[in-house]
């Protein structure tokens, strides 16, 4: 969660994301968009937020205290500015991995993963589909055969576990594989083998 200071700007400081597998490259999240925005200019979020390093999980909810000040940074490009709200301190709650998503509409959309060894016998995912949204899923072998298709992913929840119409994964432990997501009216947030 990256404070970004707009000196040559306003002085406001939001947050952004950024993500790592080791903790020394990182990548920035969503090609820079502000994930903890400012609020109305007159409002104790109206000059800086920034939130704590530490994610508190609460079972499948995340807890992101963050603090918020009225004014701008100051600096020697920008005055101090007489806050009339107290410096406070904010709850932000959301789904465990609800950061970003992948999302289609109406129209389905596709994504695969890139071949990995696979080392579980059963896929989770955390969906929030819509009233007629879906996901469902499809193991594929390193030449782009089938070898397993799921039943429909509907609803909301963080831990579905995922029932396979035609195939299984448990045969197919530590061969490499695909997974291909399609999804329609749907958000997946994350996926994982047990």
């Amino acid at each position: 969660m990256l404070w970004i200071y707009r000196q040559g700007g306003d002085g406001k400081i939001d947050t952004q994301l950024a993500t790592s597998r080791d903790g020394i490259r990182w990548t920035r999240v969503a090609n820079r968009a502000t994930w903890l925005e400012l609020r109305d200019e007159d409002g104790w979020k109206g000059g800086m937020v920034r939130s704590v390093e530490r994610i508190i999980q609460r079972g499948d909810e995340l807890y992101i205290y963050y603090c918020g000040v009225h004014g701008a940074h100051t600096g020697p490009k920008h005055k101090k500015v007489l806050g009339t709200h107290p410096v406070q301190i904010g709850l932000l709650t959301q789904r465990r991995d609800g950061f970003v998503s992948r999302h289609a509409g109406k129209q389905p959309g596709t994504v695969q993963t890139r071949p990995f060894a696979l080392r579980g016998a059963t896929l989770f995912l955390n969906p929030e589909c819509s009233n007629d949204g879906a996901i469902e899923m499809e193991v594929l072998d390193d030449s782009g055969k089938v070898l397993a298709t799921s039943r429909k992913v509907t609803g909301d929840g963080s831990r579905h576990r995922v029932e396979w119409a035609q195939g299984k994964m448990a045969p197919l432990r530590n061969r490499i594989v695909s997974l291909r997501f399609t999804l329609r009216d749907a958000h997946l947030y994350s996926y994982w083998v047990a």
